[in-house]
This record gives C-alpha cells, sequence and structure tokens, in this order.
C-alpha cells in the first residue's frame, strides 16, 4: 500500500539537508517482507511489516530508504498489528535468512544495514550542501494514534486496515542515532498527505533505489572515522551485526 506522506522536522541533532529542512513531497510503501498466512496467528504467520520511503527533491533523484525491524530469528512480526515494533534502517539480528543474505551481500558487505547519506545531501528544494551530515541510523516508532488502532489477530488484511488512517496520521516519529553508542534523538516526524492505496503499479513498478551503508562508509564524511572507531573491530566491520551488538537496532 502506497501514500503520500510528509517528514515534518522538529530539530535534534546537527544534520543537513531534508533530515534539517523536512520534506513535503514523500511516498511511503508498507509492504510485508514475506506473504503472510492469513489462516495463522502469532510469528507463524510469517507477516514482516516493512517500509520504503522516497523523499521527491526538485531537480535531482529522490532520496530513498528502508525501515524493518530485524532478520534472523526475530523476523517475524508478533502478531498482525503492523505497527507493533519500531522499525530502522538497521535491522537488528543474527543474519538475514533463507537466500535474503548472499542475495543482498552481492551488493553490500553490511547486508542488515541502509545508509543514511542520500537524505543529507540535498534540501527539498534541490539545493546541494556543502558538507552533508547524517546519522548512523534512523529508527522509526509508531506514531501515538496508530500504535494500538490495528487487533493484534488477524480480523481483515492489512493493507485495507491502513487504508483506513485518515489524512494528517502521525505513523512514525523519527530518531536518528548520530554513532553507534549514541542514544537516539528524536529529529521529527512521518505524517500521512493522503490515504493509503493499493494497486499493481505501486506492489511491482514503484521502484527504491537505496544507498547503501557501504555508501555512507567511502563517502569520507567526518563522522564516520567516530563510527568506525566505536566498533569493537574494524577488520569484522563487515560481518556485522552477525557478532556485535552495538550495531543492534536500540530501542528509542
Amino acid at each position: 500500500a502506497v501514500a503520500q506522506a510528509r517528514f515534518v522536522n522538529s530539530g535534534g541533532g546537527n544534520y543537513t539537508g531534508v533530515l534539517a529542512g523536512g520534506a513535503d513531497s514523500v511516498l511511503l510503501r508498507f509492504s510485508s517482507a514475506g506473504e503472510p498466512d492469513t489462516t495463522k496467528q502469532g510469528p507463524a504467520a510469517g507477516f514482516v511489516p516493512a517500509m520504503a520511503i522516497k523523499v521527491l527533491i526538485d531537480g535531482q533523484p529522490s532520496a530513498n530508504t528502508f525501515g524493518m525491524h530485524s532478520t534472523g530469528a526475530k523476523l517475524m512480526n508478533p502478531n498482525w498489528n503492523f505497527f507493533a515494533r519500531q522499525l530502522s534502517t538497521h535491522a537488528s539480528g543474527k543474519g538475514a535468512t533463507g537466500p535474503l543474505g548472499p542475495h543482498f551481500g552481492t551488493v553490500s558487505n553490511w547486508v542488515h544495514f541502509l545508509g543514511t547519506s542520500a537524505l543529507a545531501e540535498y534540501d527539498q528544494d534541490g539545493v546541494k550542501v556543502a558538507e552533508p551530515n547524517f546519522p548512523f541510523q534512523l529508527v522509526f516508532v509508531p506514531g501515538a494514534a496508530v500504535a494500538n488502532v490495528f487487533p493484534d489477530t488477524f480480523k481483515t488484511y492489512f493493507t485495507d486496515q491502513l487504508a483506513t488512517l485518515p489524512v494528517g496520521t502521525l505513523v512514525y516519529d523519527v530518531f536518528a542515532k548520530a554513532t553507534p553508542g549514541a542514544h537516539p534523538v528524536k529529529i521529527g516526524h512521518l505524517e500521512l498527505a493522503s490515504r493509503f492505496t493499493k494497486s499493481v503499479y505501486g506492489d511491482t513498478k514503484l521502484f527504491f533505489k537505496h544507498r547503501t551503508f557501504d555508501d555512507d562508509i567511502k563517502s569520507g564524511a567526518p563522522m564516520v572515522s567516530q563510527w568506525l572507531s566505536e566498533c569493537p573491530s574494524q577488520d569484522e566491520c563487515p560481518t556485522c551485526p552477525a557478532d556485535f551488538d552495538c550495531f543492534a537496532r536500540d530501542e528509542a
């Protein structure tokens, strides 16, 4: 299901681009990373909420990122409530299940992470930032208005439930972690500018080109050296977070 949205900045952090100025033209695609089984309840249903974010920027390619809760043993949602858990650009867990790990590994050494630098390079009017400043990680916490609005047991398909959310609904508060060891700081929220709509185009044609975490590392931005200095062993970073909790998604 796809909806128009706005990112409303509330301060916090010293970031640049749309992370600082906000964005009025955002597309959200809410989905499940796997096809859930509506005849089952709890983790056995295989329901894996995920959120893709596309920020439209005047005269420039869109800036995209993605939120998911975890991989590995904690991949499955505990129930049918889409907003039961927070999401993050860094999925926690001990490894991607099935073919996901090797597939993601063809494009990134950090298969559980996505970068945030694309969101810091331009403001929504297309003005380029001279020295982008972006966080190590973004965390998306369900807003109070949606956290418990949907039942834990299956009643109707989640895309039909999402379509009932009115314009203006705050779906996620957005927190940023400056470094691996930093506490998440609220920088804004995502609110709906339209209702969610189901469509074949949104499911199969709408494309989100994400920035890998490798690109953030290779950017040479000043904060990257601090990120790596907090890692127990820089030589092991390509396998993170398989062994080190410092890169796991923190609760905001």
